[in-house]
């Protein structure tokens, strides 16, 4: 709908319309009124007499008011704009200090740089000074200055964006750890026009990190040197126990009246218990270092259930308790595992089961199916409360209840079982009740194969080794400097028809291998202990390697109380053939003389 003009402003324009007509005539010289020397003037007063109507409101058409309005409530919402733009800065501004990351932008044609607050606040300088290029790249460490310096040339040339980390020192010496982000920003012609980005005070973040770096080394340190107690008490422990037991199992060998024969017995049973004392402590302090190799083979599960059984028999009987061993149909001949550890669990639960039974029974029960072996070990026994019954699975744990305590025990079996269950790629778990017995579950991963059982199972062979030929070559030398052993190993030689020569140390044993030689008499065998005076058991191996003595001619049984895998592993890596740790007893001995002595005299690695 059209809207009528107002009579003076109407009037008002008709003049300056007629004004223009008459300036426009007489600049091109068409003047019909003869106003040439006026017309200027007339535009200029009929303008001026518009602006003043249109100015004071009095001529305005109402669309001229609308548009006004439209203009009044736009510069209300561009101020309430410029009101949420503030807010949101000052958002921007409290989100970067509480981040410590603050924003910046340079410009490449000037260098001149922009920073946010916290960007100040993280370089240490005050608002109030302007930074330069020179200023931003001064004040980082001096090793990492020229890395800076590159990165940011890089991008002015590439305008490629970069990334780095550098050290900051502030005007009062602090160095911060600062990280740098950097986009480009084009030109329309697509050339680099000014770089932008954002700036992080990493400090607390590096401290952190440093922190838990050094955690972590005093850790690992911590368990090193828990793991390295352990292997050297262990070492200094096995030497003088190698003797007691060495020497028990002889005695028990003789003819000895009853009496005596029990003293005897006793003093061997204790040996034995104490090598399972020291079996478990090596074997923890190698789990928690990281160490214990599981070395799987063909085994036939049945024969190693038998066996172990057969082991606890007799204390089984002397309890008055009923041993059972039920084998399900279907447990194939052999199964890949590690027989030595498989019967080391299956030991530790036995004789936990017997040692906590007081009447009743202890039953194994075995079965097979879908490569899963599942044994349990089920008992009558004292039984075992909820509250304690994930303790008993702790190092140096047991039940809390005063009956359990009362048998006495370190508390390492069941953690050490358990930690080689997982190993064996099973697992270990227990149901019991207060006074109503336990079941202990072992469950591992055991894949069928076929062929016929290795000897080395492991554990010993029921049949009796028969007594070695003496017309053979069965000249032995011994490298020992502890006279006790040397005793011990005289006297298992000369049991086992051995001819035996010592050495007190590998320098000595070096000479008399070479004297051997030359008298045309050469030993057959050595049995190298490790650590010696004058020479050890690893410079003399590794010289009688270097002078020609090869495995074929003359193999080294390392004969020593350092029985962890990597101590193993570096005596077959210098030259020796195996490895027999102490303590030792006469069985021992005589089967590793019997795999190193057949009866073509010698046997080469």
């Amino acid at each position: 709908m059209k809207q009528r003009l107002e009579p003076k402003f109407a009037a008002v324009a008709a003049l300056y319309m007629i004004g223009c007509l008459i300036f426009l005539g007489t600049h091109f010289t068409f003047d019909p009124f003869g106003l040439s020397n006026h017309g200027s003037v007339l535009i200029a007063l009929l303008g001026a007499a518009l602006l003043v109507l249109i100015a004071k409101e009095r001529i305005l058409p109402k669309s001229a008011l609308l548009s006004r309005q439209h203009l009044k409530e736009l510069a209300i919402q561009a101020e309430q704009n410029a009101g949420h733009l503030e807010k949101q800065v000052e958002w921007l501004e409290m989100t970067e200090a509480l981040a410590h990351v603050g924003h910046w932008r340079m410009t490449f044609a000037d260098n001149e740089l922009f920073w946010s607050e916290e960007t100040y606040r993280i370089h240490g300088w005050p608002q109030d000074r302007t930074p330069t290029l020179a200023d931003a790249t001064s004040v980082y460490h001096p090793d990492d200055r020229q890395a800076v310096v590159d990165a940011v040339e890089t991008a002015r040339r590439t305008g490629e964006p970069y990334r780095f980390r550098a050290r900051l020192i502030r005007p009062d010496g602090d160095v911060r750890h600062v990280e740098a982000v950097a986009q480009i920003e084009n030109n329309a012609d697509g050339m680099p026009l000014a770089m932008f980005g954002v700036f992080a005070d990493r400090t607390e973040e590096e401290k952190m990190r440093r922190a838990l770096v050094k955690a972590s080394d005093s850790a690992f340190a911590a368990a090193n040197a828990k793991s390295t107690f352990l292997a050297n008490m262990s070492h200094e422990i096995r030497t003088p126990m190698n003797g007691v037991v060495g020497f028990s199992d002889l005695l028990c060998r003789s003819d000895l009246p009853p009496r005596e024969r029990q003293f005897a017995e006793i003093i061997s049973d204790s040996a034995r218990s104490m090598t399972l004392l020291l079996n478990d402590i090596l074997d923890l302090s190698k789990i928690e270092a990281g160490q214990l190799e599981m070395r799987e083979q063909p085994t036939d599960i049945g024969q190693l259930l038998h066996h172990v059984a057969r082991l606890v028999r007799n204390e089984a009987q002397e309890k008055g308790l009923e041993l059972t061993l039920d084998i399900a149909e279907g447990l194939p001949d052999h199964c890949l595992t590690d027989p030595l550890r498989l019967r080391q669990v299956l030991s530790n639960l036995l004789g936990n089961a017997i040692k906590f039974t007081d009447a009743g029974f202890v039953a194994i029960h075995a079965h097979w199916r879908d490569e899963v072996l599942s044994i349990s070990i089920r008992d009558s026994g004292i039984g075992i409360s909820q509250q304690d019954i994930d303790k008993i699975f702790d190092s140096f744990g047991q039940g809390g209840n005063h009956t359990y305590n009362a048998q006495g025990g370190t508390g390492l079996g069941l953690a050490i079982s358990r930690q080689l269950a997982t190993a064996l790629g099973g697992s270990l778990t227990v149901e019991s009740q207060l006074s109503e017995g336990s079941v202990f579950k072992l469950q591992l991963r055991a894949i069928q194969v076929e062929g016929q059982l290795p000897k080395a199972l492991g554990m010993p062979q029921d049949e009796d080794i028969s007594s070695p030929d003496r017309s053979l070559n069965r000249r032995v030398l011994l490298a020992e400097d502890f006279d006790v052993n040397q005793m011990l190993v005289q006297a298992m030689a000369e049991q086992a028809g051995i001819d035996l020569v010592v050495a007190e140390n590998g320098q000595v044993a070096l000479a008399k291998v070479q004297q051997a030689e030359a008298e045309g008499r050469p030993f057959a065998l050595i049995l190298m202990d490790l650590q010696m005076p004058v020479m050890d058991g690893h410079d003399a191996t590794i010289r009688l390697r270097s002078k020609g003595y090869d495995a074929a001619e003359l193999p080294i049984i390392a004969m020593t109380a350092n029985a962890f895998a990597d101590d193993i592993s570096e005596c077959k890596k210098i030259g020796m053939q195996d490895h027999l740790a102490k303590p030792v007893n006469f069985d021992q001995f005589q089967t590793m003389l019997e795999k190193w002595l057949p009866s073509d005299h010698r046997h080469a690695a």
